[in-house]
């Protein structure tokens, strides 16, 4: 436990608008942390304080006129 995690990506080839967050999950489905706003390029750095699974889940958003797509990227760290 105390460990760091960081999660980077980049998605700097995504149209002008588009939107990137990163949230993190327990395994019960509660939210723990949502980072918001974040650049089209980076990382995140998240420290684990409990035992379980933490769902990482990097979103993804671009609107142009009335049609959204969204995409996204998870991954799980497993905490004993």
């Amino acid at each position: 436990m105390n460990q760091t995690v960081t999660v980077s990506w980049d998605a700097v080839n995504s149209p002008a608008g588009t939107t990137l967050s990163l949230s993190v999950t327990a395994a019960n489905g509660t939210q723990l942390q949502l980072f918001g706003n974040l650049p089209l390029q980076g990382s995140q750095s998240y420290q684990i304080t409990q035992h379980g699974v933490h769902h990482f889940t990097v979103h993804v958003s671009y609107t142009f006129g009335i049609e959204t797509r969204t995409g996204t990227m998870s991954f799980d760290v497993h905490v004993v």
